[in-house]
């Protein structure tokens, strides 16, 4: 499926403040409001790899040495590959004479999975087979208390964030969606709502993660996007969250021939091979979706299935529409949805604070699956119109970070109709690459209606107490334009941090359908590093 085509963004610069001793700034990032709902506690896990990142292919950046994580291929594991169903038929009648053992084989992949019975593998040269290795497959790493510092929770408001309507008709009804992960537990929340059930792992009880997952696509009373989704549940996980990439590219076949629209994927892994290829693009052959959770090792690549081009790679923001400290970045992010304390289903009868780009995933999943039964679209429509409608959070324009913006279901539902809706966007502030101690605040300006937006200004309001008008032109349906305001380490050393007001407005005669998304406010503290 492709990407649609970014807004047009442009930019304008200030200067307000000059440099000061530069030092390596960490900023703590405090929405005006919040919610105040208690947050269960969360337990701690090991801290990920942080630091400024420039995005760069997943195939790059497991080429360079020094990279963090890399493939993990199964020890004595081969796949092979055959052009021909004759070929593949020869080798499984072939005595295997003391060298490997057949695991698993699909006539379908045209693929046989072996284990080796020492580490002598050239014989596999004269077999004509593409020779690949079995990769480990994971649930995204989970996040380290330490990393969300700065992260704010979306605890049961993220629903509202992606302004989901109350008075959907059929939320996701007929729309059928696989979840390949752990299993799916009976919780209060899902009653009903797996309609198919299928385990390749032999015989794992682990439904924690999936739970979790299927409870943010298909939750009942508001933890779900798509309530009246059907799930078909494949189970490709242990109870250690450890499965391998040959049969995941098996459970995305079985999940297309049971009818699956969408495939939700909150795993991954860093290594590939022909098989899992295959079945990608089988799936994307049948006009199935599959969305991938981007991962959560802070690093400039994301894993695979998401790293496909044809699979939606989805990252996770927080609940002001900020970058996580967490996610992996990459070109070929395609979104963001909430991921940080999202309230969900855990085993049986419990609920947690979930975090991460698993978190996201199911959300963009349920998205799809909504606008697809309200719209009577087909899933592959229903991707582009949430695409093609992101909000534009984060640095301006289509980045590594949050791929084309927040998705924005009502946004999406009504791109058909004519209104006008002119939001102030975001107002995000991030370390200047250019100049050490020195910070960016972008005002961005979007265009989130139907019609053209005419003679759009910013006003904003620094602590100085003076407010500024900047005229921006005129905006196109979807366009974005982002004011920059340079700022320095002492602007940040404020009594009570350094605050940022501000409001768009346009001279049109037509009434705003979203007038609260007008103007924000934003609170920037310095923290010291440790």
């Amino acid at each position: 499926m492709s990407k649609p085509s970014q807004s047009k963004t442009r930019t304008a610069f200030l200067l307000v403040a000059t440099l000061a001793a530069g030092t390596a700034l960490y900023f703590q990032l405090n929405p005006t409001s919040q919610s105040k709902k208690p947050d269960p506690d969360a337990p701690q896990f090991p801290t990920a790899t942080t630091g400024q990142r420039r995005a760069e292919t997943t195939e790059a950046w497991l080429q360079k040495t020094d990279a963090p994580f890399s493939a993990s291929s199964i020890e004595n594991e081969r796949i092979l590959s055959f052009d021909s169903l004759d070929a593949f038929q020869s080798f499984l009648k072939k005595s295997p004479n003391g060298l490997y053992t057949i695991i698993s084989s699909s006539e379908r992949l045209l693929a046989i999975r072996l284990k080796l019975l020492n580490d002598d593998d050239s014989f596999l040269a004269d077999t004509g087979a593409k020779v690949d290795s079995n990769y480990t497959l994971l649930n995204p790493l989970p996040i380290a208390d330490q990393l969300l510092a700065t992260d704010s929770k979306f605890l049961d408001q993220a629903l509202h964030f992606m302004r989901v309507p109350s008075n959907l008709t059929k939320a996701g009804e007929g729309v059928s969606i696989a979840v390949i992960d752990t299993s799916i537990a009976d919780h209060q929340t899902l009653q009903g709502a797996v309609v198919k059930s299928f385990d390749l792992t032999g015989g794992s009880t682990a439904a924690t993660h999936g739970t979790a997952v299927a409870s943010l696509i298909a939750g009942s009373n508001g933890t779900g996007i798509a309530p009246n989704a059907d799930l078909i549940s494949i189970s490709v996980l242990d109870t250690d969250g450890i499965g391998d990439t040959y049969t995941l590219a098996e459970a995305i076949l079985l999940a297309v021939d049971n009818g699956a629209d969408i495939i939700n994927l909150s795993l991954g892994s860093f290594g590939t091979n022909q098989a899992l290829s295959y079945a990608v693009s089988y799936a994307q052959e049948q006009g199935v979706v599959l969305v991938a959770a981007a991962g959560n090792e802070a690093i400039t690549a994301l894993p695979y299935p998401a790293a496909y081009d044809s699979v939606i790679a989805v990252t996770a923001l927080d609940s002001i529409g900020h970058p996580t400290t967490f996610a992996n970045q990459s070109d070929s992010i395609a979104v963001a949805a909430p991921g940080v304390g999202v309230y969900a289903a855990w085993e049986e009868e419990d609920w947690i604070s979930f975090t991460g780009t698993s978190a996201a995933a199911p959300f963009v999943s349920g998205a799809i699956a909504l606008i697809s039964s309200e719209l009577n679209t087909s899933a592959a429509e229903a991707a582009e119109i949430l695409l093609a409608n992101a909000d534009d959070y984060g640095l301006p324009g289509s980045d590594s970070q949050l791929g084309s913006g927040a998705i924005d279901i009502a946004r999406s539902l009504y791109s058909d109709t004519n209104y006008y809706d002119l939001a102030l966007s975001d107002i995000y502030v991030a370390d200047s690459d250019l100049v050490k101690g020195q910070s960016t605040a972008y005002l961005i300006a979007q265009n989130r209606g139907t019609e053209e937006a005419p003679a759009v200004s910013i006003d904003y309001t620094l602590p100085n107490g003076l407010t500024q008008n900047v005229y921006l032109g005129n905006l196109l349906p979807g366009e974005s334009v982002s004011y920059e305001i340079t700022l320095s380490e002492s602007d940040f050393l404020l009594p009570g941090g350094f605050q940022i007001e501000a409001a768009v407005e346009s001279s049109t005669i037509s009434p705003d359908s979203y007038p609260e998304n007008n103007s924000k406010s934003l609170t920037i503290s310095i923290s010291p590093l440790d």
